[in-house]
């Protein structure tokens, strides 16, 4: 099941620090405040200097830093100040200081790089329009592999059994940048209909909260926190190089369960 960039995140704080926490702001709504009631079980000041993260409502996917926080009615004071003020849509995590929302998306993202053509995505990609007389076509950016292609009819619907382009009648040219070459003895392309290719391209990155990926929840965690530890550790034996190899193993286990197989043609050098 596909996790959103905000899933594997939290999952990735409450790893690093057990006391990372997310809530739903009730109240006290402001451009550089809000207010939580189950956070008046915290004394004054206890969230002072840490990270949050806005991941849902009106101002999602926005980092801020807490400067104060009032145990009466939970209220936490942030900067940068918003353009508007915060409301009830608003759903936000608290980070322990050690580790900044930039560098845990960038650990995340590095995770995913890692095994970006190990864990194959499908694609779909229309963007390729026939030209008359011509049967030679750029592979479109991003495609690896190829598995079939469609001539779309002049409806702009595809007909499994008449639009599908037999696969022994194109192949990918070796030149730069790749093409893709249709046999003209045996193909008919007629110009100006548009072209489904079906592949797959490699796992992308995520920027926003709402960003998903299919690749292994377990998998990304742990090799985040691994990437994390490895940044800060000095040697194999100190606390960081001890905790990024148990994260390691774990990560590498879950690792070995990954392989999605290219199908097709290679269309990528």
């Amino acid at each position: 099941m596909p996790s959103y960039l905000y899933e594997i995140r939290q999952s990735l704080e409450l790893l690093l620090d057990p006391r990372a926490r997310k809530g739903k702001v009730d109240g006290t709504l402001a451009t550089t405040t809000f207010g939580d009631g189950p956070l008046a079980v915290f004394e004054n000041d206890y969230f002072n200097s840490w990270w949050g993260h806005f991941f849902k409502g009106t101002h999602k996917d926005i980092d801020f830093l807490v400067s104060d926080f009032a145990k009466t009615s939970g209220i936490v004071t942030f900067g940068p100040a918003l353009a508007v003020a915060t409301d009830t849509t608003d759903e936000y995590e608290l980070i322990p200081p050690d580790y900044s929302p930039v560098e845990l998306l960038g650990a995340i993202n590095e995770a995913i790089r890692m095994v970006s053509e190990e864990a194959l995505e499908n694609v779909v990609d229309e963007s390729v329009q026939v030209a008359s007389d011509t049967y030679e076509y750029t592979v479109p950016d991003g495609l690896l592999y190829i598995s079939q292609i469609y001539q779309k009819e002049s409806s702009g619907k595809v007909n499994a059994s008449q639009s599908r382009i037999d696969e022994m009648h194109w192949r990918i040219l070796s030149t730069a940048p790749r093409k893709i070459w249709f046999d003209s003895r045996l193909v008919d392309l007629a110009a100006g209909r548009v072209l489904r290719i079906e592949g797959q391209k490699a796992a992308s990155t995520l920027t926003l909260d709402a960003d998903q990926t299919g690749i292994s929840h377990t998998f990304l965690v742990y090799q985040a926190k691994a990437n994390l530890h490895l940044a800060r550790a000095s040697n194999t034996d100190d606390d960081h190089g001890r905790k990024m190899a148990i994260a390691q193993a774990i990560a590498d286990r879950e690792r070995r369960k990954l392989l999605v197989a290219g199908r097709g043609r290679r269309a990528a050098a």
